[in-house]
């Protein structure tokens, strides 16, 4: 049987006693994922805000989010709100 379940650490939840007991099981396999890769980052950056964006934006972009998936497509989406370009001449996040 396959079970999919996603949370978020640090965070409270009415179900807390059974994912306890999903958790500890031994037949429990769990995956956390990592952050983004420099190249992973630059993938997002340039599909959401353009294929001209310059390595020193996107490492900024990379650097402020950590590379959290989530952080940086909040970053983005608010740079794309702000119309901002990702080149050189604007200022880094």
């Amino acid at each position: 049987m396959l079970f999919a379940a996603t949370i978020r650490t640090g965070e409270h939840y009415e179900e807390a006693a059974l994912i306890a007991e999903f958790e500890h099981d031994p037949a429990t396999t769990a995956i956390r994922p990592g952050p983004l890769s420099l190249t992973g980052v630059a993938s997002l950056v340039r599909r959401r805000l353009g294929t001209d964006a310059t390595q020193v934006f996107i490492a900024a972009c990379e650097r402020t989010t950590a590379g959290n998936p989530l952080l940086l497509r909040q970053l983005l989406r608010a740079l794309e709100a702000d119309h901002v370009r990702p080149d050189s001449r604007t200022p880094t996040p």
